[in-house]
């Protein structure tokens, strides 16, 4: 848990030997009803997903979320009108969101 919160204190691009990184689309709601696909620099590392709103922001050098995927389950989620989407489904759906989340191609999605 300590290693965890000081790398996402860090920079994206400080974070060592990542297992994957790049850019993936998040499907968000919005409290006043609206819900939209928000761009976000994702960094992969020993089965935690930590959320960066940039890959080289200066400004907020921490993730804005990070997730640990212990027990989720990664399924093809097909969504209208949205190409290359997929979900991580939660150990227990009661307490914790499903994340959807979208990739700009098909390999970018199998990473």
């Amino acid at each position: 848990m300590k290693r965890t919160l000081t790398l996402a204190r860090i920079k994206p691009t400080q974070i060592p030997e990542p297992d994957c990184s790049g850019y993936l689309y998040k499907f968000s709601h919005k409290r006043s009803g609206g819900a939209h696909w928000r761009a976000a620099f994702f960094v992969l590392k020993d089965a935690c997903l930590y959320l960066f709103k940039d890959q080289q922001s200066e400004l907020v050098n921490q993730a804005s979320a990070v997730y640990y995927l212990h027990g989720y389950k990664v399924r093809n989620k097909h969504i209208e009108h949205k190409k290359h989407t997929f979900e991580l489904i939660p150990p227990n759906r009661r307490t914790i969101r499903t994340i959807f989340l979208m990739a700009n191609s098909e390999t970018d999605k199998k990473r």
